[in-house]
């Protein structure tokens, strides 16, 4: 054994020995000394050991036995098969005792007596057949999602891109990520692809900007590209669970809009991405909510967050410029980071139908003065609160600093639709409101009409 040679008495020690082999032999033993040598029998048997093995009785239902095999073999032949096997069987109605020879080692449950019945019985007779059961197809809510943002962004225009899901953490110091920020905390690859790929991604940010900058290499530096695709975060590294995988969406501007008829070529800005991940969001049926906000690898003060019913789900900005000359990119680059496992626990599917309006709207223009540090959106918010139910819709369409503009103010033009459903709105009521607006604007924010 210490050799790892097999030999006659080490294959036939690891089957196991009969223990009822020595009394049949001791039997057969002292038969030959009468017959052959004259000798006389004494009564009894001394033993050396205490050893003395009781019978091994099982119960064998057919029932279990049939449903197991999925066979329809009747008792009577089970019967036959482990008689012949050299077990003893009794019938008690719905179940059968079964007495194993002492000779098989093998045998130790119900389990083992029905491999009997199925190896004497014959696999060839039992018919082929699939498992019952009802499975219902079709993607989950995730797939659906992640196929309705690449069905939108295609129809923007955007063309979609596919990278690994590695990455180097050489990327994030292009990135100009602090050394201790969350994003460098990556899952390790024991048995990379290459040595720049050695880390499971933790942003997509890095992989699009390679694809920005492969392109721009190749004269093609004018790139509207997202990714669909999972990041992973884990709780704490080394690991001890599996990561967080989390279904995010990148997008990425880079160069100008090609030049068509009318239309002269225009470099991509901020809006441009802004304006994309509203229709994104409205395409989902939901509204977005903006915040300056400050991310890692973005231009600070070009950079904003994206909520949606509260819940923040991304980022988006200008990359910033030491960030993008890591990459040797000719142009200012847009990008987005939204988490889409967020979103898809906001999305309900249902679409609300509502009546067209009855009554005719009257639009109104407001030129507000507002200190410089205060954010549009949040005028917005502001004008609507006021508004109550009878306006429709606000939109910014003007913003101005110049020599008629005192210091740390702009001048903001809003667009104001008012609409009831039930009534045509008088210019008194109108009236009223817009004082109400300009009242609530003085009071909480200081701003004064222009």
């Amino acid at each position: 054994r210490r050799l790892g040679l097999r030999s006659e008495a080490s294959a036939r020690y690891e089957k196991g020995l009969d223990p009822e082999g020595v009394r049949k032999a001791l039997d057969r033993a002292a038969q030959l000394f009468v017959e052959l040598a004259g000798g006389e029998v004494c009564n009894g048997v001394i033993t050396v050991t205490a050893l003395d093995p009781k019978p091994r009785v099982l119960t064998l239902s057919p029932i279990r036995c049939n449903r197991l095999l999925g066979s329809d073999i009747s008792k009577e032949e089970m019967v036959n098969i482990l008689s012949s096997l050299g077990f003893e069987v009794e019938d008690h109605g719905d179940e059968l005792e079964v007495k194993v020879p002492s000779y098989r080692l093998d045998v130790d449950i119900e389990a083992d007596l029905i491999e009997e019945v199925a190896r004497l019985y014959g696999y060839d007779r039992f018919a082929a057949s699939l498992p019952h059961g009802e499975a219902r197809g079709g993607e989950s809510s995730r797939l659906q999602l992640a196929g309705q943002v690449r069905e939108l962004l295609t129809g923007f225009g955007l063309t979609e891109i596919m990278t690994y899901s590695f990455d180097s953490p050489s990327s994030y110091d292009k990135l100009l990520l602090p050394e201790n920020h969350e994003i460098r905390q990556a899952v390790s690859i024991q048995n990379p692809l290459t040595e720049d790929w050695n880390i499971l991604r933790t942003t997509l940010l890095p992989n699009m900007l390679d694809v920005l900058q492969h392109n721009a290499k190749r004269q093609h530096p004018d790139l509207q590209i997202f990714e669909v695709g999972s990041i992973f975060i884990p709780d704490q590294v080394p690991l001890k669970e599996l990561p967080d995988e989390r279904l995010t969406l990148g997008i990425a501007l880079m160069g100008s809009y090609p030049r068509e008829w009318g239309f002269p070529a225009r470099e991509v800005d901020f809006f441009d991405l802004k304006g994309l991940v509203e229709a994104l969001m409205d395409g989902l049926g939901l509204s977005c909510e903006w915040e300056a906000a400050e991310g890692p690898g973005f231009h600070p003060g070009r950079c904003a967050s994206v909520a949606a019913q509260g819940v923040k789900v991304g980022i988006l900005g200008e990359i910033h410029p030491e960030a993008a000359a890591n990459w040797d990119l000719p142009s200012r680059v847009y990008a987005a980071e939204l988490d889409l496992d967020k979103i898809l626990s906001l999305v309900t599917g249902q679409k609300r139908m509502t009546k067209l309006p009855r009554y005719p709207f009257v639009a109104r223009d407001l030129a507000l003065l507002a200190p410089e540090e205060v954010p549009a959106q949040r005028i917005l918010e502001v004008i609507q609160a006021a508004g109550a139910d009878l306006i429709k819709e606000v939109t910014l369409f003007d913003v101005y600093q110049g020599p008629q503009v005192p210091d740390g103010h702009r001048s903001l033009a809003y667009s104001i639709l008012y609409q009831a459903e039930d009534r045509t709105l008088t210019d008194e009521e109108v009236e009223a409101v817009q004082n109400r607006i300009i009242t609530q604007l003085k009071e909480e924010l200081g701003i004064t009409l222009r």
